[in-house]
Formats: structure tokens, C-alpha cells, sequence
């Protein structure tokens, strides 16, 4: 089949849906499928694809009625993001592309309750995969090393590890560092602030990814803080290398990771979560009960099941 994947900003290399788009790319040639990119501003309907493949459904509204006008009898999957999932903004918008859609994906299990019944009955859960590293770097001597990823935006909560280093006790070895790009000056302004009177923290800004990745799997701890979540792709990225989480109860979490994981906190609880960063570096019976929960979790996250995800979709189209 021809495939024609439409994406918000494809060739931003750390952009969630850009990244999600190469990888369906490379998932649906290695099954024989002819694939394109486009971004929803530069929609290509003449390209004359058998199957739209559209990441966010506000975003890609009119891309996807230019293609069902054009094609009727052709199927169009849309992935839906966070955004899509629990925003509050442009719900009609949200709610004819859903409708439009054949088939619908989410990237976690609690997504589906946020569903009508009719949409839920035509939607695929595909959990995203991710690669491990072939070694494993090895953990800083000298400091507790915990990441934290994502771009600087409010729904992402970034600064909550920052302002839970300041309440550790002054004996903690826990280090904190932030990889993302700050997407306003405030945001910036405030990274850099955080950075210069908390000891604890440092914001690298905008990192490569391949980097990124090596210091998730150096570090000892992860952190997830967002307020709104669809399903985080840096979740994978820390399971499938073996690194701990702590992550903000939030359905995009506990989705992946499950309602009884055990390094969940309340959203915006700056002592919660400084009560567990403490509890993990230092005790050793807590932080094997995190790690045992990764190594469980991590086989759900392999290229090889996502693939074979992918494929009974695609399969599930083709045969309407």
C-alpha cells in the first residue's frame, strides 16, 4: 500500500510527533509499504495515497477532509495526541476528526475511557517502542544522576523536580538534569534562574537526541512530572534502558506504567515527589522494587511488538 503519514512539524528532530512519524515510516516499509512524510501545511492529496496516517486531529483536520472529499472509499487512521485526548481547546474541531477517522490510535490504555463508546470501538492501542542502547553507560560515582526530558511548556510541569531538589536534605547526592528546549523566554528566563541558585539542578536546553538517550540510561532515575500527558515517548526510552521512573499520576502515565506502579505522585506535589527522589537514592529495597517494575515493563515496549501493532492496523483497513 501507499502510506501518506501528515505530521504537525516532521522534520523537528525532538518533536513528539515527528519522531512518532519516522518511526511508523520505517515500521510500515519494512513491511513492504511505500511510505511518505508531509507536513499538515504542505499536504500533497495528489500524492494519491491508499491510506491517510494523520498525528493530531485538530491539527490535521483539513488535510483530512481534503482527503476524504478526494477518496471516500480510502481509509484514514488518526493518531491522538495528548493534546487531542485532554485538552480543553477546539473539542468540535477534535470531535469531527475523530469522527471522520476508520480507524483511531492512542499510545496508552487510559486514553480509551476518555473515548465515546463509538469511537473506542475503532480504536488501537500501539504502545511506543523504543531501542536499547547495546551498552549500558555506567552511573556517575560521585553524584545520584536523574533526568529529566521534555521541552520547557506548561503542561509539562518542568520546573516540579527543580523545586523538589531545593527541600533535600543537605547529605542527598541527587543531581538533576534537564534536557529540552524552553518554548517561550519566560520559560528560558526561568530554566536559567533555577539553574544558577539551585545546586541540585542544571537545564541543558535543546540536546541531541542520541545524547539524550545515553544519559537516560546513565542516570540512575528518570522523572515525569507533566500535568497533561498522551503518552510519553522518553517512558519508553527510560524503560527499554533499564532506568527507574518517577512519573505524575496522570492517565498519559499510568497508562504505560500501570495504576499500582509504585513511584506514582500527585500532580504539582513538590514534597511527594522530594520524598521519593530521597526514598530511592536511599533505600536499596525500594529502589529493586522500581527496578524490578522496569524490567516487567520493558517488554511492552520492544520495535518488535509495536511493528506487529502496526501491521494488524494496517491489516484491519485493508480488509473494510
Amino acid at each position: 500500500m501507499r502510506i501518506q503519514i501528515i505530521t504537525t512539524n516532521p522534520t523537528t528532530p525532538n518533536q513528539g510527533n515527528a519522531v512518532t512519524a519516522k518511526r511508523w515510516s520505517r515500521f510500515c516499509r519494512q513491511l513492504g509499504h511505500v511510505v511518505r512524510i508531509d507536513s499538515v501545511a504542505d499536504f500533497d492529496k495528489a500524492w494519491n495515497a491508499d491510506v491517510l496516517v494523520a498525528l493530531h486531529a485538530e491539527k490535521s483536520a483539513d488535510a483530512m477532509r481534503q482527503f476524504r472529499q478526494d477518496y471516500p472509499q480510502r481509509p484514514i487512521v488518526l493518531m491522538l495526541t495528548g493534546t487531542d485526548i485532554y485538552g480543553q481547546k477546539s473539542q468540535r474541531a477534535v470531535r469531527k476528526s475523530i469522527a471522520m477517522a476508520d480507524r483511531l490510535v492512542v499510545l496508552q490504555s487510559a486514553a480509551i475511557r476518555q473515548l465515546s463508546e463509538s469511537a473506542a470501538t475503532k480504536t488501537h492501542v500501539i504502545l511506543q517502542s523504543a531501542e536499547p542502547l547495546s551498552s549500558k553507560p555506567m552511573p556517575l560515582r560521585r553524584e545520584f544522576e536523574i533526568s529529566v526530558v521534555g521541552h520547557l511548556r506548561l503542561e509539562k510541569d518542568p520546573f516540579r523536580p527543580a523545586l523538589a531538589s531545593a527541600e533535600l536534605p543537605p547529605d542527598s547526592r541527587i543531581r538533576i538534569r534537564h534536557y529540552g528546549a524552553a518554548l517561550s523566554r519566560e520559560f528560558a528566563r526561568q530554566a536559567k534562574r533555577l539553574s544558577a541558585t539551585l545546586p541540585r539542578y542544571h537545564w541543558f536546553g535543546p540536546y541531541a537526541r542520541w545524547k539524550t538517550v545515553r544519559r537516560i540510561a546513565r542516570s540512575q532515575l528518570l522523572i515525569q512530572p507533566s500535568r497533561s500527558e498522551g503518552g510519553a515517548s522518553v517512558l519508553s526510552e527510560a524503560l527499554v534502558n533499564q532506568t527507574p521512573v518517577l512519573a505524575s499520576r496522570i492517565p498519559g502515565n499510568t497508562g504505560i506504567l500501570g495504576e499500582d506502579y509504585p513511584g506514582l505522585f500527585a500532580v504539582e506535589d513538590t514534597t511527594e515527589l522530594a520524598r521519593l527522589m530521597l526514598r530511592f537514592e536511599t533505600d536499596r529495597a525500594y529502589r529493586t522494587e522500581l527496578q524490578d517494575c522496569v524490567r516487567r515493563l520493558a517488554k511492552l515496549f520492544t520495535s518488535e511488538r509495536e511493528a506487529q501493532a502496526i501491521q494488524e492496523l494496517l491489516a484491519s483497513v485493508r480488509s473494510q
